[in-house]
Formats: structure tokens, C-alpha cells, sequence
């Protein structure tokens, strides 16, 4: 039986309720229309793609130059045994540890 998005938001994610605008985000996702959300920081912007990607079927691409964040979103995903998460620095892929914003 599929999960719903309030199953997986209280089980993955371990909230109660979604915050202002995030499911509407979501639906919106879900409905695979266009979506631009511009929110503070903590305001809950990841769980916006991140909750879509559980409920939908293939691959989903997210673009952000918040590398450092994406990548320990991912370690969180993990650790609450996601397997279907994976962030890949194409910088650090290319250039290796010793890349610099001057490279």
C-alpha cells in the first residue's frame, strides 16, 4: 500500500504537520507544476522536494549551490535508512579536495 504524504512527512520526516505553504508546495509537485518557493532559511524549503521524491516514481533532480546543506541532508536521509538519496558535488568530482573558489 503506498504511503501518503502525511505518513511520510510524521515517519521520515518526524513532524505532526506541515508548516505554512509546504503542502501546498507539495501538491503542487505532485502535480508536476512548475513551482518556485522563496522561503528564510529554515523555513522548509527542502522538505518541500525531498517529500515529493518519496511518492514519486523515478528520479528526481534538485539544483542547489548549497552543497554543504544538500550533503548533509543526504546523511540525515540515510540515517533514517533512506536508500534512494545520493548528492553529488560536481566540483569536488572534477577538481578533488584542493578545489578553491579561485580555481
Amino acid at each position: 500500500m503506498p504511503k501518503s504524504k502525511h505518513q511520510i512527512l510524521q515517519n521520515t520526516f518526524g513532524f505532526d504537520e506541515f508548516r505554512p505553504l509546504q503542502e501546498t508546495v507539495v501538491d503542487k509537485i505532485l502535480n508536476h507544476e512548475d513551482v518556485l518557493l522563496i522561503l528564510p532559511t529554515g523555513g522548509g524549503k527542502s522538505l518541500c522536494y525531498q517529500l515529493p521524491a518519496l511518492l514519486m516514481e523515478g528520479v528526481v533532480v534538485v539544483v542547489s549551490p548549497l552543497l554543504a546543506l544538500m550533503q548533509d541532508q543526504v546523511h540525515g536521509l540515510a540515517a533514517k535508512r533512506n536508500s534512494r538519496c545520493y548528492c553529488y558535488d560536481v566540483v569536488y568530482a572534477r577538481y578533488g579536495a584542493n578545489h578553491t573558489s579561485t580555481e
